[in-house]
């Protein structure tokens, strides 16, 4: 799929879809080479439409192709609501796995008063395209930061008042042996400002 036809030097927030507007954009030197992501959105009242990719430059193409999108305009006609209300799209390169180069998590915000949070942990490799090596959905009130090499994750727990929780459950997701795998880590107070990415 052919997600623009600007030069291969062109800046990210260039490569935004006829219609759509750039939200925000970055590059990541990930494992199978310097790749681009884009968050993008277009009001479709009463909600927004979201789209979030990869996306790499084929030379052979002479195009920006997508390799691994997120849309919640999938599936939906005209004048419809999306499928996923979503309030928010965020983005946090880094590295997970050890092997020096960066992985990108996608968390999505959905609107409500349960403030849900979900994530995909996307991964690539010399030769290969990127794909979602680990999910994580439904989150209450979730807050997630990237860093050190983890995903540290915060969520309200399911007894108590979820809309107005005084702690947090808190988790740490890491690469191990070859898979992203999850550790509790406890009930823990709400997570300050300034320490969140998701």
């Amino acid at each position: 799929m052919v997600q623009s036809t600007q030069p291969p030097n062109a800046a990210c927030a260039t490569l935004v879809q006829a219609g759509w507007t750039t939200d925000k954009c970055g590059v990541a030197t990930m494992a199978g080479g310097s790749r681009v992501w884009l968050v993008e959105k277009k009001p479709q009242p009463p909600a927004t439409l979201w789209r979030a990719s990869v996306v790499t430059w084929s030379q052979g193409k002479g195009a920006w192709l997508v390799d691994l999108l997120f849309s919640n305009e999938q599936g939906l006609t005209p004048g419809k609501q999306p499928g996923v209300d979503l309030v928010s799209v965020n983005v946090k390169a880094a590295d997970l796995t050890g092997d020096g180069k960066d992985e990108l998590v996608f968390g999505f915000r959905s609107s409500g008063t349960g403030g849900y949070l979900a994530y995909d942990i996307v991964t690539d490799a010399v030769g290969g395209a990127p794909k979602v090596a680990a999910s994580r959905n439904g989150l209450t009130k979730g807050q997630a930061s990237v860093a050190g090499g983890t995903v540290t994750e915060y969520a309200a727990p399911a007894s108590g008042s979820p809309s107005l929780p005084t702690t947090f459950e808190k988790s740490i997701i890491q690469y191990s042996g070859g898979a992203f795998r999850i550790q509790p880590a406890g009930q823990v107070p709400a997570p300050g400002p300034g320490q969140l990415d998701l």
